[in-house]
């Protein structure tokens, strides 16, 4: 059992409102929030407490407080046709991403966060609609530090918000649960959340994909490859789950079999530059100089005519690996600092979309 309390207090038109909660037993004040805002916000200020008041709750009850789902009220058809309208766009803005096809894959990502956005002002108690809204404000390229953290800080209070709405809503806890993981390292709370996550959909796919970061990260690597395998066999089709079973099993020192999985992942799939150049950092890193001159004409093999322009230069970049590995690393320092500049480019476009 825990005790809420908190005061407020009213100086003209503002209000300072804290809020604590207290273990009656020990008398020990376990978490404390203090939040300002004007008199005509106060229903906003109400709904931000409340929210991290439940947060909260979840944090340190975990599984000892699962409960049915709540009724929830009915959904607006609209507003959940455009959250699946968004997540169709964000996965398709993810394969042409994978493919090379940047600055496509960056409009498509702003038509998914304007549906996502569109569903969220039709019905603001849509718990998907408020998630990905959150995590569709991240931050970009050049962005400052101080307007990152201020773009972080708005996503949490979405997520929270949603989390508020429906507690037991595993997409929001897993959300929440990766904000943790990713920036701010709370590495108890985000497994809580996680679990939590699970414990009410065990066949959730983004769970179970981003609790195996959260576990390789703490270095629980044989517990990482469960759910790997899991979300891969949740979405046989998607690359992107397959790589989360190749990096576990570099975590746990498997090289040959990664290797294995990631060639089988691009003969599927021959174009997907995204994964030839995770394949070649491994190598890098592994300081493979035979794997990486094997590269290209492995994968010049896969095409019956010449590769893509896009293929082409990511595979021209093995042996530039190799030769770099050897001592003569200019050529690929070139390629590297154009690389950056292009990016930093699209960067300012995602920007100037919003």
């Amino acid at each position: 059992t825990l005790v809420l309390d908190g005061n407020m207090r009213r100086v003209g038109d503002r209000l300072d409102v804290t809020v604590e909660l207290i273990d009656p037993v020990s008398a020990t004040l376990l978490w404390t929030e203090e939040r300002e805002g004007s008199v005509q916000d106060v229903e906003a200020l109400e709904g931000a407490l409340a929210a991290a008041v439940i947060e909260q709750i979840l944090l340190r009850y975990g599984l000892d407080n699962l409960t049915d789902p709540a009724p929830q009220p009915p959904r607006d058809p609209e507003s959940y046709r455009l959250v699946l309208r968004g997540l169709q766009l964000n996965r398709e803005s993810m394969r042409l991403q994978f493919h090379g096809e940047v600055a496509a894959a960056i409009t498509l990502r702003s038509a998914s966060a304007e549906s996502f956005a569109a569903a969220l002002a039709r019905d603001p108690q849509n718990v998907d609609a408020l998630v990905w809204v959150a995590l569709n404000k991240r931050p970009v390229a050049g962005t400052s530090r101080e307007l990152a953290a201020a773009i972080r800080a708005e996503s949490l209070e979405l997520l929270r918000q949603a989390i508020s709405i429906d507690p037991n809503n595993s997409s929001a806890l897993t959300a929440l649960a990766e904000e943790y993981r990713r920036h701010e390292w709370r590495w108890a709370e985000a497994e809580t959340l996680f679990q939590r996550a699970l414990a009410f959909d065990p066949n959730h796919v983004e769970a179970h994909t981003w609790y195996t970061y959260y576990l390789s990260t703490v270095g629980r690597c044989v517990d990482a490859r469960r759910h790997a395998e899991q979300a891969g066999r949740l979405d046989p089709l998607s690359t992107w789950r397959q790589l989360a079973v190749a990096r576990i099993q570099k975590c746990l020192g498997q090289h040959a079999e990664a290797d294995r999985l990631y060639w089988t992942e691009l003969r599927k799939d021959r174009s997907n530059v995204f994964l030839m150049r995770e394949m070649i950092t491994a190598w890098i890193g592994r300081r493979d100089g035979a794997a990486l001159r094997a590269f290209e004409p492995a994968v010049r093999e896969m095409w019956d005519s010449p590769p893509p322009p896009q293929v082409a230069q990511v595979i021209s970049r093995a042996g530039l690996a190799a030769d770099a590995l050897e001592g003569r690393g200019q050529a690929l320092l070139t390629l590297i600092d154009a690389d950056a500049a292009r990016l930093g480019d699209l960067s300012l476009i995602h920007i100037s979309r919003g």
